[in-house]
Order: structure tokens, then sequence, then C-alpha cells
């Protein structure tokens, strides 16, 4: 049982657009640097499986997960994606055997109770608002993050992580120029590279 806790792989489920780009990247941040290992479906690269298959595949990796369902809400712009995938994780839990049981999510909403208009079916779980600040988003997922690792170790505060994240993206354009990379277009698997590369997060967990 100890190795399946020993899986600190967290699956990102989220938007893929521009707008939410500055999110998506804090969540990426906010997940290594507290010693975990985020995983997205842009790290998918298969032309031959369907996507569906390598979310899967991302799923059955992952032990924990991040789910903003910011997106299903009524309106021209609504996207199911998110709580599809929910819903595998979901069921990956329940019907994946003694391997899978130890999984975990945490849900994020835009805004309060939104949720319930809908998904019914999660009526009294736990959903966490943080009404479009950065800095409730990065608490949610770094307090998810605590719980998780506690008692055996802490991990610092999301204020320290933001300050954190802020000075490495001071670095971030001449990091990728070094490896030519173009920021505007960067790549997940890049983005993780120059962040392995950059000890941004050496002091992320209290000793």
């Amino acid at each position: 049982m100890k190795e399946i806790y020993d899986n600190k792989h967290v699956f990102i489920n989220c938007p893929f657009d521009d707008h939410y780009k500055p999110l998506f990247n804090l969540a990426v941040f906010t997940i290594f640097a507290c010693g975990y290992e985020p995983r997205c479906a842009w790290e998918l690269g298969d032309a031959a499986s369907q996507r569906v298959t390598g979310i899967l595949r991302l799923i059955g990796e992952c032990r924990l997960s991040v789910h903003d369902l910011c997106r299903a809400r009524p309106g021209d712009d609504i996207r199911f994606s998110m709580p599809f995938e929910l819903g595998l994780f979901a069921a990956a839990r329940h019907f994946g055997g003694e391997e899978h049981e130890a999984k975990k999510a945490m849900v994020l909403h835009e805004t309060a109770y939104e949720y319930q208009r809908f998904l019914s079916d999660m009526s009294g779980s736990d959903f966490h608002p943080y009404s479009g600040s950065e800095e409730l988003f990065c608490k949610h997922i770094r307090d998810f993050l605590a719980k998780d690792c506690a008692p055996a170790r802490s991990l610092i505060g999301h204020k320290k992580i933001i300050e954190k994240m802020e000075a490495f993206e001071v670095g971030l354009v001449s990091a990728a120029d070094e490896n030519g990379l173009d920021t505007d277009d960067l790549q997940f698997v890049d983005y993780l590279h120059i962040l392995r590369k950059n000890d941004v997060f050496g002091c992320a967990l209290i000793p």
C-alpha cells in the first residue's frame, strides 16, 4: 500500500485556452513546488490514439487530481469535457480496485454553488470557489496537497509559492531563449523542463 501513496502524480483537468493560461501555469507551478508531478492532456502527442484513450491512461497513472469546472456553466462557451473527465476519475476510484482506492480529487469553480445548476449529483461534495483570485486558486491547490502529505511533511504557504513563481517568470523568457523556445507558444513539457532545470522550488518543503 505504501507504494500506492508514493505516487505523487497529479492530473490537471482544466480549460486549455489563452484566457485560462495564467491559471494553468499557476496550477502547474504550485503542484511542482509542493513536490508533486503535474500531468495533463497537453503532454499527449500520439496522433494515432484517441484523446480519451490518452486521458484514461493519465487518470490511471495519477493518484491525485485537480479539476476546474469554471467553463461548465450555462452560456455560449460552456464546456462538457471537464465534468466528463471528473466523472472518469471518480469512476476509476470506484471501479479500479485496490490500486486506485487511494485516488483523491479536488474540484475548483470560479463561482460558489454554481456547480449545483449543472452537476447536482455532486451536491454535498467540497467545491472550492476562487472568484477569479489567483491567490485563492493557489491556496486551494496548496492546501489540498498539504493535507495529502501530512503529517510526514509540511509545505510552505501559498503566498511564498506565488512569490517564487513571480521570480521564476522574470527569468522564464531568457531561459526559453537559451533553449530556442518561444514563450508565446511554450509547450507544457518545455515549461516543466525549465522548472526542473531552475531550482525555484528547492525550499518548498519545510524540513
